[in-house]
This record gives C-alpha cells, sequence and structure tokens, in this order.
C-alpha cells in the first residue's frame, strides 16, 4: 500500500512538472514570426563573381582554438562607413599564431570586376594577447558603389597560405519602402488571419515594438476601432529596440484568430507612423463557421 501511496506521488508530481513544462513559452516565443530575406541587393555581383565569405561562426581552420574572425559592413549600407574584417583572440591568454595577415579593398563593378586597388595593409601576428583585437578596416564614402575586401592569412616565413576570405558591400541612397500584403481576404469565425510585413527599402525598421506595432482593428460601421489580440501576446521582457532589416519579409507576426462567435465584418491590421508610413492591410469575416452558429456580437476596445 505504501508503495502504491509512493508511486500516485511521484506520478501527480510528474504531472505537475509536465504541465508547467507545457505552460511555460519556449525561447522561440520571444521573436514575433519569421523573417527570411526576399530581395539581396548583393545577389548580382555575388553570381557573377563568387567569393568565399567568413564561416557564420568566424572560426578559422588553422591557429589556436578561440581565435575568431568576423566581416564587418558586409552587405548594405546607405553612409559612410568602415568595413574589413576584425580578427579577435577571445582567450583570456596569449595566443602564438606565427602569421602574416594582408588585406586590400577594392571598388568593383556591379558584376564584381575590380576597378580600382583602394589601399593594402600587412601585419606579421607572431603573437596575440588575451582579449585582443586585430583591425582590418577601410572607410567607404556615402556615394554608391560596390566594394569588396579580401583577407589572406600565410604562414609566416613559408608563405603558405591558411586560408582567405572575402566580402562585399553595396553603398545605397536611404530609402524607406514598407509594404503590408494581407494573406487571407477573407475568412470565417474560428480561422487565422494573416498578414505579411515587407521591407523593401535600403534602411532596416527599426521599433521599440517586438510586433512592429501593428494592432488589429474592425469597423463599426463608422470608425475603426481596436480588438483585443487573439491569442494573447507573450511580450518579450528584454528591452531594446527589434529590426525588420533591408529586403527581408516577416510572416508569422501579424496574425489575428477570429473568434467562433464573431458576427461578419470588415477587419485590418494597421500600425501607423513606422518609419513615416501608415500601413493597413484590411480582410473580411464572413459568414459563421459550420459547426455551429452564433448569436453573439463582437464588443471592440476603446483602445486606438
Amino acid at each position: 500500500m505504501r508503495s502504491r501511496k509512493r508511486t500516485a506521488v511521484v506520478l501527480g508530481a510528474l504531472v505537475g512538472i509536465l504541465a508547467a513544462a507545457v505552460s511555460v513559452p519556449s525561447v522561440a516565443s520571444a521573436f514575433c514570426g519569421k523573417s527570411t530575406v526576399v530581395r539581396d541587393y548583393l545577389s548580382g555581383v555575388k553570381r557573377s563573381a563568387p567569393i568565399r565569405e567568413v564561416p557564420a561562426l568566424g572560426e578559422l581552420p588553422f591557429g589556436p582554438a578561440r581565435l575568431h574572425l568576423e566581416a564587418v559592413g558586409s552587405g548594405l549600407a546607405t553612409q559612410s562607413e568602415r568595413i574589413g574584417f576584425n580578427l579577435t583572440n577571445r582567450s583570456v591568454s596569449s595566443r602564438r599564431l606565427g602569421v602574416m595577415v594582408e588585406s586590400e579593398h577594392f571598388k568593383v563593378s556591379p558584376g564584381g570586376k575590380v576597378l580600382a586597388s583602394l589601399g593594402v595593409k600587412r601585419r606579421n601576428l607572431e603573437s596575440m594577447e588575451g582579449d585582443s583585437s586585430a583591425n582590418f578596416l577601410y572607410r567607404v564614402p556615402a556615394t554608391p558603389a560596390y566594394y569588396r575586401v579580401d583577407i589572406r592569412f600565410s604562414r609566416s616565413g613559408s608563405g603558405r597560405t591558411l586560408a582567405a576570405y572575402s566580402l562585399y558591400t553595396r553603398v545605397m541612397q536611404p530609402r524607406v519602402d514598407l509594404r503590408v500584403k494581407i494573406e487571407t481576404p477573407s475568412v470565417v469565425p474560428g480561422e487565422v488571419a494573416r498578414a505579411t510585413l515587407l521591407n523593401m527599402g535600403t534602411v532596416p525598421l527599426i521599433t521599440p515594438s517586438y510586433d512592429y506595432g501593428f494592432r488589429v482593428q474592425a469597423f463599426t460601421g463608422e470608425k475603426w476601432l481596436r480588438v483585443p489580440d487573439n491569442p494573447r501576446r507573450l511580450v518579450p521582457k528584454r528591452g531594446g529596440s527589434w529590426q525588420l532589416p533591408p529586403g527581408t519579409e516577416n510572416r508569422g507576426c501579424l496574425r489575428y484568430l477570429v473568434p467562433a462567435e464573431q458576427t461578419p465584418g470588415l477587419f485590418r491590421f494597421a500600425a501607423f507612423g513606422l518609419q513615416g508610413e501608415d500601413l493597413l492591410a484590411e480582410f473580411e469575416v464572413t459568414g459563421q463557421p459550420s459547426y455551429g452558429p452564433s448569436i453573439r456580437s463582437f464588443q471592440p476596445s476603446l483602445a486606438q
């Protein structure tokens, strides 16, 4: 009997733990939707003149552990900035390297052809102190153009190449072009209405709101009124700003589960003043689901 009681207690505790685990939001819930690249402003030059980019984790195939290489300014720029590479010893101890590092800065055509060499840097790194960095950076002007920076590591004395990488940077005029596209023009109660947010400009969308400031509104026949979030949002605790980079779209953040008792009407996803623009995407709730009618009407919030 005591054994059965102990088993029941253990099972009860396990059920409680599992229930708690289910109710705790995952790390992924702190992010709103999924962002993907839809317009790569460097696709043309990369296709015409492919390069070997720095590994995603910055790990180098030679030398000691915790030696990290970072590409700085790779991608799209809309102002004068420094581009190139940063080599860091992330260990607290000094490390022996015995390498010669050479970097070169080029101006290139949209097809990747070298138009001019704009600078060369060479540095013999026999060792690096702990928590120290070596920068190989060059400044580019705000004038629209394409640039490439190469970096090569060779063994000191022998000249044998150990690794070589490159990056492209394209400088463009700053341009705001935000769009919102409805994915579900018509839904019935119980379905999820969705919209996609697109940043087709050349500057990032930066906002203090993790859901980009979008709300769902319903039209009463005279004005638009905000409706409560459905499902209720789990607002991340971390502070700071949220970004949607240039040439990317976000899907899954703008969503609204239409209540099963919702009466037909006109709704919209709305955000006002995002980089000076108002973004609106309308959808219509039509009819009732087949699994049962409802006589309840929706009560909009007075919050705008």
